[in-house]
């Protein structure tokens, strides 16, 4: 019932575009330590709006969100996406943990709260050979269209959507 919308949720955790501003990638340095991020996605009918997102630790930027969707045969809780930086770019591969959402039958209000483990998986340029690992949450907020009997239509997009992602772990680039 909530595939479709949950899967458009929680991929605000896994894309990102980020402009670099870490030293160590400046001076093609190897970088590794701790790492958070927060940030947040808007989308109307579906289309991305704007999006922002900053890394803290190993690497420092700030960017925003690009959606790429999983692959053929990935399970039905996993997103795969793309981080995309100035530098490069990072694939992420965010698994769905624990799900959890209230739908408002009045108002068509969807809140959702997802908690997710994210992979960094490699990349390209300064992210080459990038790897690391966060456990992240999504709070996502939303409103259904209706159906004709103004009944909440519960599948395909959402009219507007706002994602507030965050997450903590470890990265290496």
């Amino acid at each position: 019932m909530f595939g479709r919308t949950l899967k458009t949720l929680t991929a605000a955790t896994a894309t990102v575009a980020l402009l670099s501003t870490g030293a160590a990638a400046a001076s093609g340095h190897e970088a590794t330590g701790p790492e958070s991020f927060n940030g947040f996605l808007v989308k109307t009918n579906g289309s991305i709006d704007i999006t922002r997102i900053a890394f803290h630790g190993a690497f420092d930027g700030v960017g925003r969100i690009i959606e790429t969707g999983a692959r053929p045969g990935d399970p039905d809780n996993v997103n795969r996406d793309n981080l995309v930086f100035a530098d490069g770019t990072m694939h992420l591969l965010s698994t769905n943990n624990d799900v959890k959402f209230h739908l408002n039958p009045t108002t068509c209000r969807l809140s959702a709260w997802v908690q997710q483990t994210n992979q960094i998986t490699g990349g390209t340029g300064i992210f080459r050979n990038s790897s690391g690992t966060f456990k992240g949450t999504v709070r996502a907020f939303g409103v259904f269209p209706r159906k004709a009997n103004g009944r909440c239509k519960q599948t395909g997009e959402l009219l507007h959507e706002v994602d507030l992602v965050d997450g903590h772990g470890h990265f290496t680039f």
